[in-house]
């Protein structure tokens, strides 16, 4: 019964829509990112070499693997940044399923946490990263306070 239990957790936790609730009471989602939304909605860059953001408020991607460790550990910080941040947009991309959008970034380990401010170029940083770091990172890279 315990291994029963244990296996439907783990596989609810690998799910590809992540939902937090925000401070205000709104449901935020963490997203699965595929190489065609990531086309439409953040950089197109099949059809150009230089980098364009498309979005309308800052990123955050993490880049993981389902059989990553400190991935699994990373995803509830990201989660508690989803909710604490709504002006952020926070995906999530499995490398395995995404292996494009992964060369596109120049993957090498994971887990990865890519920041994509509104102007400028992006911003990543490999590792289990700390939630203090993380909103260190949002202070820093957006520049939001």
């Amino acid at each position: 019964m315990k291994r029963i239990i244990y296996i439907l957790l783990l596989s609810l936790s690998f799910s590809t829509v992540y939902s937090v609730e925000s401070q205000n009471g709104n449901k935020t989602e963490i997203k699965h990112l595929t190489t065609n939304d990531f086309l439409k909605e953040i950089n197109n860059f099949k059809s150009s070499n230089k980098w364009q953001f498309l979005g309308d408020k800052p990123v955050i991607i993490d880049f993981y693997a389902t059989w990553c460790g400190p991935c699994r550990k990373l995803s509830p910080i990201l989660s508690e940044i989803a909710q604490s941040h709504p002006e952020i947009t926070v995906y999530k991309v499995n490398v395995d399923e995404e292996p494009e959008l992964a060369q596109f970034f120049s993957i090498t380990s994971i887990p990865l946490v890519v920041y994509i401010p509104m102007k400028g170029k992006p911003f990543k940083e490999a590792g289990l990263v700390a939630k203090e770091d993380v909103e260190q990172n949002i202070i820093n890279i957006f520049k939001t306070k």
